[in-house]
C-alpha cells in the first residue's frame, strides 16, 4: 500500500484493523469487510489479525527475549493455528491415550474418576475438555506450563486401548510440549536477524533491530491476516530488503501481509505481489504489481525508461501545493485518476459460501495479566530495577545526612535550649517541604517515561490499563517506602533522639511521615498522568505543595493567614502531619534551658532571667497548635487527600491517553 502522505496508508490500516478509534465506534465508515466469505466488522476482525503499528517504544529495560516472552505470555494465537513454524518446518504432533488414575498405572476398562481426569489434564495442558473419545495434545511451539501452552482436547471412552500409561509418563510427555514456546521464539530470533542481541536490553537496540523485534512479537500470534504500518520505516536498503523478502516468504505460507511502504526502490517494489496506490482518500489503483504499468500506459501515463515505477506514480498522485496553479493542477489530475480507476476496476470475485473464519487470538485474563505485570516489573527488568531504586535510596540517604549535619544535635536532651525550638520547628519544615523534592522528581520522572511503552502494549492489547494502574500501586509501594525511610532515619537520628521517650517519639514519627511523603508521591502521579509534559506536572506539584505547607504555621503563623487562604488550614495534610510531628516532639519537655540569658542583680542577688518561653507546651500555645486534638482527625483528613490522590490518579490514567510530550530534538531522531 502506497500512498503521498503517510498519515494516509496508516489510517486505512486502522479502519481495516479495527483500531481507526472515532469513526469505527461512531459507525463513520462505509463498506463491506468479507474475509473467507464471511461478513465482519473492523471490529470482530482485529481479534483475528496481527497489526504491527509504528510505535516501537518497548519496555527499555528488558532483553529481546524477555519482550518476545512477555508478549507470548499475555497473547496466544487461536486453536487453528499452522503445522508450520517460521521456517515452514512440520510441528511435531503426538497423541496420548489413557486413563488418568493418579499415581499409579491404570488398564483400561478400570472407572475413571472425573476428579482424578481434571487433575492429570490440569497437570498436563491446564485447558481441558472432558466428553467422550480421547485425549490428543498437538504442539503449537508455545510457552511452558501456563494455560494455552499447547493445544490440547481432552476426550474419554470406555475402552479405547489396552496400553499402560503412568502419571510419569504422562508429564514428560506434556514436558516435551512445552519446551516448544522457548523453541518458536528462538527461531524467530534467529530468522529476523536479532540472534547477537537476544540478550541486548532494547534501550540499546538501533533502529532496525527495534523494528524487526516489533515485526516478532506480532508474528508470534501466527495470524492468518497481518497489517504492517510502515515496518521499513528509518531502516537502510540491506536491512529493508532482509524484512521484506522475509514477509514474502512468509506470506507464501498461505497467509495476507498488508502493508505501508515508503516510496521503495525497484528491486523491493518487484517483490510485493499486490499494489494499492493512495491519494486523498480515494484508489488510483488497486490490483496485481505486474498489471500496475501496463495500466497506467493504458491511459495514458506511462512510466519512463530507467524510472522507479513507485516513485514515479506516487509523485504523479501527490498534491503539488508549490503554488496555487500547480495545486489546481495536481488536484484535478488526482481527481481524474481515480474516476479513471473507479470505472475500469474489475468487479470483486465472488466470495462463495462462508468458510472457517482465521482463529482469534487468545488474550490472558486478568489474573494472568497481574502475573506478568509483576514478572516484568520484578525479574525480566532485573538488574536494571534494583541498580534504579539503589540509586534513589542512595540519594535518598545523601540528602538525608546533609539535612542531618545540618542539624547536627539540636534535638537531644542534653541541648533543650530555647534558643533551639525554632531550629527544632525548621527541621521538621524542611523534611516535609524541601527535601522531599529530589525523590518526589525521580518518581514523576519515572512515571512520565513509562507513559510510551505502556500506550504502545494496550494498543497492542496485551494487558489492559486498570490492570496496569492498579498493579503498579501494589508493586511501586514497597519500593517508594523503602526510600522514604532511607531519608527520614540517618536526618532524624542525627539531629538528636530524646531520652527514654525517644523511641516512641521516633516510631510516631515514621509513621507520620511515611503518610505525608506517600500522600504528596500521590499527588505528583496524579498530576503526571493528567498533563503530558513532566515539567507543568513538577511545577503544578510544586505550586500545590506550597499551598498545603502555607497553614502549616512555621513560614507564616496561623493568625497571619489571610481569609482567602485560612480554609486550608482544614484540608491541608500538610498541617496537620506538621503539627502532630512537633506536638509530640514537644509536648513532653519540661523545661527549656536559657543558657545565654544574661545574669542580672536585683536587691544584692544575682540570678538569671528565666526562659520567655519555659515548656513544650507553651512552646505549642505560641504557635498555635492544640495539645488536646485526637489523633484521628489528622488521619481522617490525611488519608482521606491521600484516597482522593489516589481516585485522581486511576481517573487521569484511564480517560487521557498516555502519550509523554518529548522534545523537538528526540522527535526529529526519530
Amino acid at each position: 500500500m502506497f500512498s503521498p502522505s503517510e498519515l494516509e496508508g496508516t489510517a486505512m490500516l486502522d479502519m481495516l484493523a479495527g483500531t481507526g478509534g472515532f469513526w469505527n465506534r461512531a459507525g463513520g465508515l462505509r463498506g463491506e469487510i468479507i474475509v473467507n466469505g464471511s461478513h465482519l466488522q473492523a471490529r470482530k476482525l482485529r481479534h483475528r489479525v496481527a497489526y504491527v503499528q509504528q510505535n516501537q517504544d518497548f519496555q527499555p529495560n528488558m532483553s529481546v527475549r524477555q519482550t518476545l516472552l512477555f508478549h507470548a505470555f499475555l497473547r496466544e494465537p487461536g486453536n487453528a493455528a499452522r503445522d508450520t513454524d517460521t521456517k515452514g518446518r512440520v510441528r511435531e504432533l503426538f497423541m496420548i491415550i489413557f486413563f488418568p488414575h493418579f499415581f499409579r498405572p491404570v488398564r483400561c476398562g478400570r472407572v475413571v474418576s472425573r476428579k482424578s481426569s481434571v487433575k492429570i489434564i490440569r497437570v498436563m495442558s491446564r485447558r481441558f475438555d472432558l466428553s467422550d473419545g480421547i485425549m490428543r495434545f498437538e504442539s503449537l511451539i508455545r510457552g511452558p506450563g501456563r494455560h494455552g501452552a499447547h493445544a490440547g482436547v481432552a476426550k474419554f471412552d470406555t475402552c479405547p486401548t489396552q496400553r499402560m500409561i503412568t502419571v510419569r509418563f504422562a508429564i514428560s510427555a506434556a514436558k516435551r510440549v512445552t519446551i516448544a514456546h522457548s523453541s518458536q521464539i528462538n527461531a524467530l530470533i534467529e530468522d529476523l536477524g536479532l540472534s547477537q542481541v537476544r540478550h541486548t536490553r532494547v534501550h540499546d537496540l538501533t533502529l532496525s533491530e527495534k523494528l524487526r523485534l516489533n515485526v516478532a512479537c506480532h508474528l508470534l500470534l501466527e495470524t492468518d491476516l497481518i497489517f504492517l504500518d510502515q515496518p521499513t520505516k528509518g531502516m537502510d536498503i540491506f536491512d529493508t530488503f532482509f524484512l521484506v523478502e522475509y514477509l514474502r516468504q512468509w506470506a507464501l505460507r498461505g497467509r495476507i501481509v498488508v502493508t505501508t511502504l515508503n516510496p521503495p526502490t525497484y528491486e523491493i517494489f518487484t517483490m510485493v505481489s499486490r499494489v494499492a496506490l493512495l491519494s486523498t482518500g480515494r484508489l488510483m489503483y488497486c490490483g496485481k504489481r505486474r498489471e500496475m504499468l501496463p495500466y497506467f500506459a493504458f491511459i495514458e501515463y506511462p512510466c519512463p525508461a530507467y524510472k522507479n515505477p513507485a516513485d514515479y506514480y506516487l509523485d504523479l498522485v501527490t498534491l503539488d501545493d508549490l503554488s496555487a496553479e500547480a495545486m489546481l493542477e495536481s488536484s484535478q489530475r488526482v481527481k481524474q485518476l481515480a474516476e479513471i480507476f473507479k470505472r475500469r476496476q474489475e468487479p470483486l470475485s465472488d466470495p462463495g459460501p462462508p468458510g472457517v473464519l482465521p482463529p482469534k487470538v487468545h488474550s490472558a485474563g486478568c489474573m494472568t495479566e497481574f502475573l506478568a505485570l509483576w514478572v516484568r516489573a520484578m525479574v525480566y527488568t532485573f538488574p536494571n530495577n534494583v541498580i534504579a531504586w539503589a540509586f534513589r535510596v542512595l540519594l535518598a540517604a545523601i540528602l538525608s545526612l546533609c539535612i542531618g549535619t545540618i542539624w547536627f544535635d539540636t534535638r537531644t536532651d542534653s541541648r533543650q535550649e530555647q534558643m533551639h525550638v525554632n531550629d527544632r520547628l525548621g527541621f521538621h519544615y524542611l523534611m516535609m517541604g524541601l527535601g522531599i523534592w529530589p525523590s518526589i522528581l525521580l518518581d514523576l520522572s519515572d512515571a512520565w517515561s513509562e507513559k510510551a511503552p505502556i500506550t504502545r502494549d494496550v494498543s497492542d492489547g496485551l494487558y489492559s490499563k486498570v490492570n496496569f494502574i492498579f498493579c503498579k500501586m501494589l508493586y511501586s509501594t514497597p519500593a517508594a517506602f523503602g526510600v522514604f525511610l532511607a531519608y527520614l532515619i540517618p536526618a532524624y537520628a542525627l539531629s538528636g533522639l530524646q531520652g527514654s521517650q525517644g523511641a516512641n517519639t521516633f516510631l510516631l514519627y515514621l509513621g507520620f511521615m511515611l503518610l505525608y511523603l506517600y500522600t504528596v508521591r500521590s499527588l505528583a502521579l496524579a498530576c503526571v498522568y493528567l498533563f503530558s509534559s513532566r515539567h507543568v506536572a513538577a511545577v503544578i506539584v510544586g505550586t500545590v505543595t506550597t499551598l498545603l505547607l502555607l497553614p502549616s504555621g512555621y513560614a507564616i503563623h496561623t493568625d497571619d493567614l489571610q481569609p482567602w487562604v485560612s480554609w486550608l488550614a482544614y484540608a491541608s495534610p500538610s498541617k496537620w502531619m506538621y503539627q502532630e510531628v512537633v506536638v509530640e516532639e514537644l509536648r513532653s519537655i519540661d523545661e527549656f534551658k536559657c543558657s545565654t540569658n544574661p545574669p542580672t542583680k536585683q536587691e544584692d542577688i544575682i540570678y538569671q532571667l528565666p526562659c520567655g518561653v519555659q515548656t513544650g507546651r507553651q512552646a505549642l500555645s505560641f504557635m498555635a497548635f492544640n495539645t488536646k486534638q485526637e489523633l484521628i482527625l489528622p488521619l481522617l483528613v490525611t488519608g482521606g487527600f491521600l484516597v482522593a490522590c489516589h481516585i485522581l490518579s486511576i481517573f487521569f490514567f484511564l480517560a487521557k491517553t498516555q502519550l509523554p510530550k518529548r522534545s523537538r530534538s528526540k522527535l526529529e531522531r526519530m
